[in-house]
């Protein structure tokens, strides 16, 4: 088990079929989706939202 106690923020690689999830959230520039973890998540429930936020993308999580 991980202890997430201190986890603020997560950023992660989305694969699907060799391809990779880029977003361009606020037109900054591509990059992997991620954010803030928000009161009560844990850092994959973040993950699992802020990829499915920035780039419509729902899917399973694996570390």
């Amino acid at each position: 088990m991980h202890d997430y106690k201190n986890a603020t923020s997560v950023h992660g690689d989305c694969f699907n079929k060799g391809n990779i999830l880029l977003v361009d959230p606020k037109r900054r520039g591509y990059n992997i989706p991620g954010g803030h973890v928000e009161i009560g998540e844990i850092p994959e429930q973040a993950l699992h939202r802020e990829a499915y936020e920035e780039g419509m993308k729902n899917g399973k999580y694996v570390i």
